[in-house]
């Protein structure tokens, strides 16, 4: 008989938790045990299919969870044998679904709806912004902004959310460790109410470097929710429905998507009298959040391991279970106690110099990157200008732009019982291997979309065929590999490194693709597209009050196109329209 030695040092708190925790068997009844646990997963899994019940899902995590932990231990040796054969046993108790668990999702969700809102908010009212930004020029100066300054300070406004997610982002863990899942969310939310206020009073302000300030807090907000509202909606759900409830904050970013498109209608906020206050409408997630906190509970997990409060985290795991058998729970938890502190202290220059922690670590950057750098930021971020590029009218195009959103719910739903049936890898590469070839669909149609009948058309349909493959699987399978790629040690820090590569990678797609596009509209002088959001800077722009929206698109942004005569405030007549020589006469 024996019994795991750990010192109070290598425990790192409260050595009763491992005490506690330590399996006392037989090698031999140890391996009778764990070969019972697998042949019982299977059968249970088998029954649960037949059945067609949830339960299946639980067998399934166990018996992926036994495997996985199999050989995570074999590689790494950091767990012995006794310590395996607890895990394997140890059956957290399945509970209920109870209000106040369902409260506590919503509360999660709030940050991913967020996040996902401000993700889709600002390629609605791109004309909007835009023209904004060269009235504000305009009342400072008294010349309009040039077509460079103009697209150079729109893709900083679009960018900008990505450098704050990429710093919130590398502190989400040491901000739940600090102010706990909870509160950590609550202050996020806190920020997320300033870059609010800041992105909706830019208009009164007359400052589009507010709207660039709010988004650059709002992106920090949302970078500590990527973080944090994972771990939590983990650590309050029970084992049998963790994986349903994992995918809610892919879920609740889609939706937040979806949401911002449709608000941003024309017919309803999309406007140059109410854009700003679509930007600042992402204040609703974060006031709810706000008003859910008191009847949320802490992570129960949070509580026991890292505050060592056992008797607090078993109140909270009656709450949330819905029953008072949630010993298996605590033990459990004890046991990522125990596994915690007998893990070696994981430094960043191990993930370099060990290849049992470099592999998977080269794996998660590459999956990070597979996500960012697909050409799915394009559409997310410029959807409207793309549309508007194959040839639809401008209220259509922003219309259509809402089914990227609707494509990217219905596909995320789908996934869910996919993603345990079929495996994360399988969901990966097919995803991939679909945007692969859809992508090369999107250039055929849009370059040949006025040689052939039908591609312009056909462009927007591989473009939303282009979203579904994104969604099936690269839309979450980054956020979710990496944490089942590492053991507990090293998790946190290579989590870090990640959710760093994925947010630095969206900032270089957000900023650079409006230039790059530029670029090839250079090549391609005739085509239509080429006509879209240029300024002539040979002409001089009236200000909003003298000219009607329209008016102000067509002679800022469509110089080539006629308009009538007006008057700047300087008392000079201008003509809109080229003159013989190619320039706009004053």
């Amino acid at each position: 008989m024996q019994q795991m030695p750990l010192s109070p040092q290598q425990q790192g708190g409260d050595s009763s938790l491992c005490v506690e925790a330590t399996p006392v068997r037989q090698k031999e009844d140890s391996n009778d045990l764990r070969k019972g646990f697998n042949i019982s997963c299977v059968v249970v899994l088998i029954v649960d299919c037949c059945a067609q019940r949830g339960g299946g899902q639980a067998s399934r995590d166990l018996f992926d969870k036994s495997k996985y932990q199999s050989i995570s231990s074999e590689k790494t040796n950091f767990h012995d044998m006794e310590s395996k054969t607890l895990q394997a046993t140890i059956v957290p108790s399945r509970g209920r679904v109870t209000g106040r668990l369902m409260l506590a999702v919503l509360y999660a969700v709030m940050g991913s709806l967020c996040f996902g809102y401000n993700t889709g908010v600002i390629n609605v009212p791109e004309k909007n912004i835009k023209d904004f930004v060269n009235k504000t020029d305009w009342d400072r100066s008294g010349s309009p902004a040039s077509s460079d300054r103009v697209t150079c300070l729109y893709a900083l406004i679009v960018a900008i959310f990505a450098v704050g997610g990429c710093v919130g982002g590398i502190l989400a863990g040491a901000w739940s460790n600090f102010f706990g899942r909870k509160h950590g969310m609550a202050i996020s939310a806190v920020v997320g109410v300033v870059g609010a206020a800041l992105m909706y009073f830019s208009k009164q302000a007359a400052a589009y470097e507010m709207i660039i300030v709010g988004r650059l807090v709002i992106g920090f907000s949302s970078g500590l929710y990527t973080g944090l509202t994972p771990m939590y909606l983990s650590e309050v759900s029970s084992l049998h429905i963790r994986g349903a409830l994992g995918v809610l904050h892919q879920l609740g970013v889609v939706c937040g998507i979806l949401l911002s498109q449709i608000l941003g209608f024309p017919e309803i906020l999309g406007t140059d009298d109410y854009w700003e206050i679509l930007l600042g409408l992402t204040i609703v997630p974060c006031v709810v959040q706000l008003l859910l906190l008191p009847v949320c509970p802490e992570s129960p997990r949070f509580l026991l391991i890292a505050k060592e409060q056992e008797e607090e985290a078993r109140r909270v795991l009656r709450m949330l279970r819905g029953t008072d058998v949630i010993d298996d729970d605590i033990q459990e938890m004890k046991a990522e106690a125990c596994h915690t502190a007998s893990e070696p202290k994981i430094r960043l220059q191990d993930f370099v110099s060990k290849k049992s922690l470099r592999t998977p670590l080269i794996i998660s950057i590459v999956m990070q990157l597979s996500q960012q750098l697909s050409g799915i930021n394009g559409i997310f971020y410029y959807s409207s200008s793309l549309f508007k590029g194959a040839g639809l009218e401008e209220d259509t195009a922003i219309h259509a732009t809402s089914g990227v959103g609707a494509v990217m719910v219905s596909m995320t739903l789908v996934t869910i019982p996919l993603m345990d049936r079929l495996g994360r890898r399988t969901l990966h590469m097919v995803g991939l291997g679909g945007m692969f070839l859809f992508s090369i669909l999107i250039t055929l149609t849009l370059a040949l979309k006025d040689e052939v009948e039908g591609f312009k058309i056909g462009s927007i349909v591989v473009s939303l065929i282009f979203v579904v493959f994104f969604a099936l699987g690269p839309g979450s399978i980054p956020w979710l590999i990496v944490a089942e790629l590492f053991a507990q040690g090293p998790r946190s820090v290579a989590i870090s490194v990640s959710v760093l590569v994925n947010w630095v990678a969206n900032f270089i797609v957000g900023y650079s693709f409006p230039f790059i596009q530029m670029k090839i509209k250079q090549l391609h002088p005739g085509s239509d597209v080429n006509n879209v959001n240029e300024t002539c800077s040979s002409c001089t722009s009236p200000p909003l009050a003298d000219v009607h929206l329209g008016q102000l698109s067509s002679s800022v942004l469509l110089p080539c196109a006629p308009l009538k005569t007006q008057t700047s405030p300087r008392g000079k007549t201008m003509q809109q329209g080229r003159a013989g020589n190619g320039e706009s006469p004053h």
